[in-house]
């Protein structure tokens, strides 16, 4: 675990004899893709489990699925039961007992994957993989089963409250909100940096082939569902309205001191700006695929 959690979170937020992680920040990582590992006041939670590239040994992506197990969430937020967002999860929350918040849709194809897992020889044959018979998972459906994606909004406010009081004082919080409608549709063309082949060979994927023949040894399915990708109630083509919350420090250090210290805060955004702007050495160390941004003492970072 604390291995584990140091190269996630960064060596400094990291107790090396406990492992526990610093409460006095709020640390994001990002996975990959849109999937993240969260520590607020000191508890890990993942938003989302699919990671891209994701393979038997640390290469293109620096680490491996065991990582996130040893990370050992105590919950992870599945956005949709796509499998680019709810793969690994089902067999996290086996190897860790994570509660799984989804749709019940994507709750019920998480059990699928698990008992899928359960009846895979070849998990069954390698110990790190290995999920016992008796293991169960808990998956909590968050929406009405059914519903129109879109419909139904949902606020845990028990995560807000320790999000707010890890933060500082709740009255000196000033929150600004910006809708953001995803309307007409934009055409991307995704064109392959050239480059890419070099600067991160392909390594083994995870996932095996269709083809068993081909396995290789250390692949393995964690996808969600039965891993055969066949369209299921809860793989919709969704188009989302978004809304933002968005925390600006100096604002609230603004609302809260209105004795007319506006030089001062205008220093310190100005110093913020330019430190997220400076490279820093650990990206030469952990490439594109792993960032840590800290926000928990009014000054973002990015931590090797």
């Amino acid at each position: 675990m604390i291995a584990a959690r140091q190269k996630i979170f960064g060596i400094e937020n990291v107790d090396a004899n406990t492992g526990a992680v610093r409460k006095d920040k709020i640390v994001f990582s990002w996975l990959g893709h849109i999937s993240g590992a969260v520590s607020f006041m000191g508890r890990v939670i993942m938003m989302d489990t699919y990671v891209p590239r994701l393979e038997v040994t640390p290469g293109r992506t620096p680490y491996v699925i065991q990582d996130l197990v040893d990370l050992k969430p105590e919950a992870a937020f599945i956005s949709h039961g796509h499998g680019d967002h709810a793969d690994n999860a089902a067999f996290i929350a086996a190897k860790t007992g994570a509660k799984l918040y989804m749709s019940p849709e994507a709750c019920g194809t998480a059990q699928i994957a698990l008992a899928r897992m359960k009846a895979d020889p070849f998990m069954q044959a390698d110990p790190l993989f290995a999920i016992p018979p008796s293991t169960t998972i808990s998956c909590t459906g968050i929406t009405t089963p059914g519903s129109t994606p879109g419909t139904q909004v949902v606020q845990d406010h028990t995560a807000r409250a320790a999000l707010s009081a890890s933060t500082g004082s709740a009255r000196c919080i000033r929150r600004r909100s910006r809708s953001i409608r995803i309307g007409a549709t934009v055409v991307v063309v995704d064109t392959p940096d050239p480059r890419d082949p070099t600067l991160f060979p392909v390594g083994v994927s995870l996932t095996p082939p269709i083809t068993p023949r081909n396995r290789q040894p250390g692949q393995q399915d964690l996808r969600q569902g039965d891993g055969s990708r066949r369209p299921g109630s809860d793989r919709l083509s969704v188009r989302r309205a978004l809304r933002i919350q968005l925390h600006d420090p100096v604002q609230q250090l603004g609302r809260c001191d209105e004795g007319g210290h506006r030089k001062q805060l205008a220093e310190r955004r100005a110093g913020r700006r330019q430190a997220a702007a400076r490279p820093h050495a650990g990206d030469a160390q952990y490439g594109p695929e792993l960032r840590h941004a800290v926000v928990g003492q009014h000054r973002p970072q990015r931590l090797a």
